[in-house]
């Protein structure tokens, strides 16, 4: 490949959704894996490596009363180290530091 060329990754997954009458923290948190792949005109595609995705529906977890920390804990210790930084220690509002990140004027609060 060389400059000229524009580098194309083709992200390939499936996803499955559970649905239950109860509420349990793992509801909220969806996570998708796949492959990568380069895509060349020439010799089509390629494997590269693999990839996982976590998304955690804090809005949906809100809205069904649901407290957030346990929706990060829950899952994996991988997930709960991004509680803090996101929510901050109080875990009621988003930290000040992220809301500075993305030009929040924390100030106005």
């Amino acid at each position: 490949m060389n400059k000229e060329e524009d580098l194309v990754i083709l992200m390939s997954w499936s996803g499955e959704s559970y649905v239950s009458e109860y509420s349990d923290p793992l509801d909220f948190v969806y996570e998708t894996s796949g492959d990568l792949f380069n895509l060349d005109e020439f010799e089509g595609r390629e494997f590269i490596g693999k990839f996982r995705v976590y998304y955690i529906d804090v809005e949906r977890a809100m809205n069904e009363r649901e407290p957030i920390y346990p929706v990060f804990d829950d899952h994996s210790a991988e997930v709960a180290e991004y509680f803090e930084p996101i929510f901050g220690s109080e875990g009621y509002d988003f930290n000040e530091n992220l809301l500075e990140a993305v030009g929040y004027d924390v100030t106005s609060c």
